[in-house]
């Protein structure tokens, strides 16, 4: 937990000189070492035992993280990672990166041993290969439900209808469809960015029906001043609005800046709108926005 050299406490990454005398305070209290550490110890078995301790004592953490770094990617990227990662695309990955199980492959991220685009590539990479064959219109017209009734692909209706969580559409946008491996049609705002990266030949004309928008989910980016009581601010405008909030993240940058996203499951279209001016209006609020992945 510290250091004395020569009787008087110094910071750990003091340096040495002939003929300190050292003595090293400890804690069976403390949580271990800092990632910190890792910047200024000299020796490779110092770095070791470090990285160690990580690996072994926060385990269960490092697997949170881990998973949360790949659905992050796996959703800028327009994927599921429930869709990517199943026991057979493990089991392919298993043998290439000898994981034990799918907890060990979660922490190894978010531990750092391997990063997320090394799981995320060859799981994708799988999917586009071994995912049966697209299924042809008169097979995606016998999957007889919609999710929100409200859309239509080239003109038909009663579809197996997805939405893309990177980019959430509602009613009201414009909105493409893309004909996937096995799993309907997905539907994508037409300004969604991943859509620049799907197959052309999968891409299909779609509209809205105009049936109910409840139920619809939108994504909203916010810039504030890192001032106190900001996030009980934005939670009250949205339940004031009877929204509910499914989703939020938020940091506060070395700039004094605090950037909040957040998914809101609108009532209808309309109050994505009322929401965000009703934000603008506090002098706290620098910016608010759609987001658009």
């Amino acid at each position: 937990m510290g250091a004395k050299v020569n009787g008087k406490i110094v910071p750990l990454n003091s340096a040495l000189k002939t003929g300190d005398v050292v003595e090293i305070l400890t804690s069976t209290t403390t949580k271990g070492p800092s990632w910190d550490w890792l910047k200024f110890v000299k020796s490779g078995s110092a770095k070791a035992k470090i990285r160690q301790f990580f690996k072994k004592e926060m385990k269960e953490e490092n697997a949170k993280t881990g998973r949360s770094m790949l659905e992050a990617e796996a959703k800028r990227r327009g994927y599921s990672l429930n869709d990517l990662l199943t026991e057979e695309s493990f089991k392919k990955l298993s043998e290439k990166l000898f994981f034990a199980n799918v907890d060990e492959m979660m922490a190894s991220v978010g531990y750092g041993a391997v990063s997320v685009n090394q799981i995320i590539y060859k799981l994708i990479d799988f999917y586009k290969k071994e995912i049966p064959k697209a299924i042809d219109a008169a097979q995606i017209e016998k999957l007889n439900h919609t999710p929100a009734g409200s859309v239509s692909v080239k003109g038909m209706s009663g579809l197996l209808v997805r939405f893309a969580h990177c980019c959430n559409p509602v009613p009201g946008d414009k909105i493409v469809g893309f004909i996937s491996r096995g799993r309907g049609v997905i539907v994508h705002r037409a300004d969604c960015p991943n859509v620049k990266e799907l197959e052309p030949d999968r891409l299909q004309a779609a509209e809205w029906t105009g049936q109910t928008e409840r139920g619809f989910i939108a994504g909203i980016k916010i810039v504030s001043t890192d001032d106190y009581g900001i996030t009980a601010f934005i939670t009250s405008e949205i339940a004031q609005l009877q929204l509910t909030m499914t989703q939020i993240n938020g940091r506060v940058t070395k700039d004094g800046k605090g950037y909040f996203e957040i998914n809101v499951k609108l009532n209808k279209r309309s109050d994505l709108e009322v929401l965000i001016n009703h934000l603008k209006k506090d002098k706290r609020i620098i910016d608010v926005f759609r987001t658009s992945n």
